[in-house]
């Protein structure tokens, strides 16, 4: 086989680790040829607690994979979560440097690079620089200035940014299994690559992406990110509520949540019953199916209530015309649509990545957003390369890559 077109993507979670082979067909569209998942050790909230632990989980997602696929790239795009992850708007100016031929693409590279180094701590590492408006000297609300001619290029960037020491980390354990970091990429953002669409964005969207350990919430107004957060409770904290409530395991609440979970207690009827193997020596027993859903909407409000707060301090409500699209584990949850809207009084709908061909059973699924939007990043990133033309300046990046994410 071919490794041309051959990619390859690591979606690190807290609750399951994914390792993803794919092809490219044309940018932005992959078909999956391969892919392993196994639940997490050694990781929570996006951070590593556990190199050795975690180093053995990634290789046995990466060795499922490669098993389906027949190879697996020593290159891979990273996904990258949890509390560390900063976000903020920044402003970067520079002097155009050829008057004659116009703005350039390496005018553009370095009016966002002057915004990361004027913004952004030492101990902290840029994930991504996205432009959201430029200006050519007096000229404001320049969307492409590339061509334009003048002195002086400004643009208003937002800036995604994560402690140095997280990413070594996970470095660290990407290494171990024998593999390199092609780049690390927010799993918030690639979650909204893979559901969100042009016309969503410009009218304005709040994706939120419930996963494990943490909630990413992305807002889009008028084709550009205005606001990124990561709130640090998931789904994992509800399992961890039912464990406790019903003194079972956490494998017996995981299956719980899932196979008879409802975000809205009002959606069971009174007689309804499920069985809980509790913790030994005590017998199985068997719980009002009401009770259990008053346990899930108990952490579904504490995640919403942040949810709301997110909107209502930002003051981004208002823009939400095209409402709230759900990705992640938590967007499975029976009632969830119904419970999101009741409770933040938005339109809201579960996104579904539709783009990925192969294995479309397995990831036409909320849970897999972000595993579909690296893909679609790697691919776009893949495309990139192979055109940037002269062999000298793509080993160069890479030389210069070894010195720091920045």
């Amino acid at each position: 086989m071919s490794t041309d077109s051959i990619l390859a993507v690591l979606d690190i979670g807290s609750t399951e680790i994914r390792a993803v082979v794919g092809r490219v067909l044309e940018p932005g569209k992959v078909e999956v040829i391969g892919f392993g998942a196994v639940p997490s050790v050694g990781i929570s909230r996006g951070s590593v607690v556990d190199i050795e632990a975690n180093t053995r989980v990634i290789q046995k997602a990466v060795e499922a994979a490669r098993e389906k696929a027949g190879v697996f790239p020593q290159r891979v795009i990273v996904g990258v979560n949890g509390e560390g992850l900063k976000t903020f708007g920044a402003s970067g100016t520079v002097a155009i440097m050829s008057k004659d031929r116009g703005i350039t693409k390496d005018d553009i590279n370095r009016v966002l690079r002057n915004a990361a180094e004027r913004n952004v701590p030492v101990e902290h590492a840029v994930l991504d620089r996205i432009p959201c408006t430029f200006q050519v000297d007096q000229t404001t609300g320049v969307q492409d200035p590339v061509g334009k001619t003048g002195d002086l290029l400004a643009a208003e960037v937002f800036l995604v940014t994560c402690p140095r020491p997280v990413l070594a980390d996970l470095e660290r354990c990407i290494k171990g299994a024998n593999l390199r970091v092609q780049k690390f990429v927010p799993t918030g953002l690639a979650a909204s690559l893979a559901v969100l669409s042009d016309e969503e964005k410009n009218a304005g969207v709040a994706l939120v992406d419930i996963g494990g350990g943490t909630t990413n919430v992305v807002v889009y107004f008028d084709g550009y990110v205005i606001h990124a957060e990561v709130l640090t409770k998931g789904g994992e904290g509800i399992t961890r509520s039912i464990a406790r409530s019903l003194t079972c395991s956490m494998e017996t609440a995981a299956f719980l949540k899932k196979t008879y979970g409802v975000a809205m207690p009002e959606m069971v009827t009174p007689v309804e019953t499920v069985p809980v193997k509790r913790l030994p020596p005590r017998q199985q027993k068997e719980i009002p199916r009401r009770v259990l859903s008053e346990i899930i909407e108990q952490g579904l409000d504490e995640i919403l209530r942040d949810v709301g707060r997110v909107f209502h301090h930002r003051e981004l409500t208002h823009r939400l015309f095209a409402g709230v699209i759900l990705t992640g584990g938590g967007a499975l949850l029976t009632g969830m649509k119904e419970k999101v809207e009741n409770t933040l009084k938005i339109e809201t709908h579960i996104g579904i990545p539709s783009r990925l061909e192969g294995f479309e059973m397995v990831f036409r699924n909320p849970r897999f957003a972000s595993v579909a939007g690296l893909l679609e990043y790697a691919s776009r990133d893949e495309v990139q390369q192979q055109t940037r033309a002269p062999f000298i300046f793509r080993l160069l990046e890479r030389v210069a890559g070894l010195f720091g994410y920045l």
